[in-house]
């Protein structure tokens, strides 16, 4: 078996991160399967395994990608009133929907996910930056009113 050189293995990392990212918007975290990666990519799972050796490790390929994903669905410059307002609209959206999904997912495991616990605090921040620390206790009310909307939204 020939041997791939470190800027094909690297070319192929990001063809797969942005596999992985195009699936996530798409399906959410549960349609990352090293089966459908296999498919889109025309790589064997063996060799997915070898960039990605667990589920958790798709959480990589996300990583920074994400996040301006999911703050470009809010408005963070017309004060807090408008930041509520743009939240509760992006709750209509799939795409802002499976990335909280995916990190109540990954906060809510016995061993947090850092990187999720990361772009939390990141989020807060850019919040309290943005729109003061009160802005923070709309954060808190919207995370829980944002579960609630799921649980409602989720077939039964």
């Amino acid at each position: 078996m020939a041997r791939i050189s470190r800027v094909e293995k690297e070319k192929n990392k990001q063809r797969l991160d942005s596999i992985i990212l195009d699936i996530f918007l798409q399906d959410g975290y549960s349609g990352i399967l090293y089966e459908r990666i296999s498919i889109l990519s025309a790589m064997k799972i063996s060799t997915i395994q070898g960039y990605y050796p667990s589920r958790v490790c798709f959480l990589e390929a996300l990583q920074g990608r994400v996040m301006p994903i999911f703050v470009d669905y809010l408005q963070l410059d017309g004060g807090r009133e408008e930041f509520i307002r743009s939240w509760e609209s992006a709750l209509q959206e799939n795409v802002f929907c499976n990335i909280l999904k995916m990190l109540f997912v990954h906060i809510a495991e016995e061993q947090p996910s850092i990187l999720a616990v990361n772009a939390v605090q990141r989020f807060r921040s850019l919040v309290e930056l943005k729109l003061g620390a009160d802005a923070l206790a709309d954060v808190d009310m919207l995370v829980g009113r944002s579960l609630l909307h799921m649980l409602q939204s989720e077939p039964a």
